[in-house]
């Protein structure tokens, strides 16, 4: 059952990537009756992409086979990692790598933690770490849009904010 399982699992995603292979090659084909020569950087982008999936293939082979131990780490890194990409998105903000790993950290890190604890997710790193990536993914991207709306409220109002911080100042006995 389960051999016959895994032969419709491979022959389901080789006629997948057929299927695509032959979409990506319509596309190119188009396009050359149009003047548009795509045939070398379409080979070096289905190279490229093969050996992505390859790699990312093994590496979540690897990680999702690991004791379940290692998921606290690969969660950390997750977290680190969605700090600091929501805080690219935010620039010229003084400390926002920082500010966005610990958001991250707490709004994500606690509902993966609260969750887990209450049994919610299981343990395994085959249902934990695909809940917890979810779970990190929105708090990035909320993390992200607020620090942007920050951002755009601080410039629309700097006349203000300045204006405050001035009569703050005077304001002081000295």
């Amino acid at each position: 059952m389960l051999k016959s399982l895994f032969h419709t699992q491979i022959a389901l995603g080789l006629s997948q990537a057929a299927i695509s292979a032959a979409l990506a090659l319509a596309v190119i084909l188009a396009a050359r009756r149009r003047n548009i020569h795509l045939e070398s950087d379409a080979a070096i982008a289905m190279a490229r992409g093969i050996v992505q999936i390859v790699i990312m293939g093994s590496l979540l082979v690897l990680l999702l086979k690991a004791p379940r131990w290692s998921s606290v780490f690969l969660l950390a890194a997750m977290i680190v990692a969605a700090g600091s990409i929501s805080a690219n998105r935010a620039k010229n903000i003084p400390g926002v790598r920082k500010v966005s790993t610990y958001s991250n950290a707490a709004g994500a890190g606690l509902v993966i933690a609260v969750m887990t604890w209450a049994g919610v997710i299981d343990t395994a790193v085959t249902a934990l770490i695909p809940v917890a990536s979810m779970i990190i993914a929105n708090a990035m991207n909320t993390n992200g849009l607020a620090l942007n709306r920050f951002r755009s409220e601080v410039l629309a109002h700097a006349g203000e904010i300045e204006t405050a911080v001035r009569l703050m100042k005077e304001e002081r006995p000295s």
